[in-house]
């Protein structure tokens, strides 16, 4: 268990999801109009520390990361750019920030047998957080 922490081995197709997720999340932010975003998904940890534990510069509990410190083989070339049709559009600045970190899951509520409201039990859940700044491609 400690040498699967120390050096994960998500399988391939595990990683492309929570990729594909961040990957997502970060094309909305770019297509919005504020200039500085924070993108927040849910994203497991193993895959989280497979791509980025040995990548970019500690800042508190943020790491700086460098365009070339995401892995070409899950974030293609231009994946970090959104553009129209006549090629103008927007991208992320780098560095970007990134962190790790676990949160609750959003309260919710059910019904009890004898008729009452009562909030349901809360999950743990793992997410990246990721801030940038956009600037025209």
């Amino acid at each position: 268990m400690c040498r699967y922490y120390q050096n994960p081995k998500p399988n391939k197709n595990c990683v492309l999801k929570e990729v594909c997720r961040l990957r997502t999340a970060v094309c909305v932010a770019l297509k919005n109009p504020r200039l500085r975003k924070v993108v927040t998904v849910e994203f497991r940890e193993d895959v989280f520390r497979f791509l980025f534990k040995t990548r970019g510069i500690k800042q508190g509990n943020w790491q700086l990361l460098q365009q070339g410190d995401f892995s070409p083989t899950f974030f293609p070339l231009d994946w970090h750019c959104v553009l129209d049709l006549h090629g103008q559009g927007t991208k992320m600045l780098f560095p970007v920030k990134i962190k790790q970190f676990i949160a609750w899951s959003p309260k919710h509520f059910h019904a009890t047998a004898n008729g009452n409201v009562a909030e349901s039990a809360r999950a743990f859940q793992e997410k990246v957080s990721l801030s940038f700044i956009k600037v025209a491609a």
